[in-house]
């Protein structure tokens, strides 16, 4: 997914959004495993995609019907929640784990962790309030 921001005009607040007629997959320049830096700390501009973007198809996918789109994925994850298995979400969860890890190498940080942790601990603690019965 290529992302975009457009100045949409006067009043209007400028918008994020998938470029329409991507593949999905970035070109070689935005991989994930490539580093940004030149020698002496220079830069080098990012180019995610290959041919030219055409304004009105920005504009015309930046004023969708949005509501049309957050039903549709609203289905999506119900249809998922009633179909796949807990070995399918755990799949789907290591797959996003790995993405991640492979994006930013260092993640979690020891802070992440922390707070990871004490969210962990604090729904551990508000569980073990809940009487048996109400469950």
């Amino acid at each position: 997914m290529f992302l975009a921001t457009v100045h949409l005009g006067p009043g209007e607040r400028d918008r994020a959004f998938e470029l329409p007629g991507t593949s999905g997959r970035p070109s070689s320049a935005c991989g994930a495993n490539r580093s940004l830096k030149r020698p002496f700390g220079r830069r080098r501009r990012r180019r995610c995609y290959d041919r030219g973007v055409n304004r009105q198809d920005l504009l015309a996918f930046a004023h969708r019907d949005w509501s049309l789109v957050a039903e549709a994925k609203a289905e999506f994850w119900q249809d998922c929640k009633r179909h796949r298995t807990p070995d399918d979400i755990l799949a789907i969860g290591e797959q996003l784990r790995q993405h991640v890890r492979a994006v930013r190498p260092d993640w979690p940080s020891e802070s992440e962790r922390a707070a990871d942790l004490a969210v962990h601990l604090r729904v551990t603690e508000a569980l073990r309030a809940v009487s048996p019965r109400s469950r």
